[in-house]
């Protein structure tokens, strides 16, 4: 199952670079791949998690709708995997936005593969014409803003 995972997300990141242009901007779309680092709310990087992913931003005026997934591992091992989708609903504002949504985490490896609950993930960021760079904290819904996971990522548009 996690080599497939695996496999089917590779195979979508390479379909994204291989492509010249994916028309996505002339729908009023921007996808975006996406690198970056994850903690716990004390910033103290120990462990130190590596997170990756895709998300695409859909336009409607001064607001933004984004789905994403990343993947979250500790020192490029793959065991066990975090896996994380999760939908943003976002303000624009110029080129700055902000956001809130829901995220489910699944983690697979390590013998026994489970989920969590939903969660609260609220994101803030900038974007440019071709990048994207955005700050986020993910939450219990039951002791919001303690506890929390927050993260940055920097991503490329296509």
């Amino acid at each position: 199952m996690k080599k497939s995972f695996i496999f089917v997300l590779l195979s979508v990141l390479v379909f994204s670079f291989s492509t010249t242009e994916l028309k996505a901007k002339a729908m009023g779309m921007d996808l975006f791949v996406n690198g970056g680092v994850v903690t716990d709310d004390s910033l103290s990087f120990d462990p130190f998690l590596w997170t990756a992913g895709v998300n695409l931003d859909i336009h409607f005026g001064n607001f933004m709708l984004s789905p994403e997934c990343f993947i979250t591992v500790y020192k490029f091992e793959f065991d066990p995997l975090l896996i994380q989708p999760a939908v943003i609903a976002n303000i624009k504002l110029s080129s700055f936005f902000v956001g809130a949504g829901l995220t489910k985490w699944f983690i697979v490896g390590e013998g026994e593969d489970f989920s969590t609950d939903l969660a609260l993930k609220l994101n803030a960021g900038f974007r440019g014409n071709n990048f994207r760079l955005a700050a986020f904290a993910v939450m219990d819904f039951d002791s919001l803003f303690s506890n929390m996971i927050v993260g940055a990522t920097f991503g490329i548009s296509f």
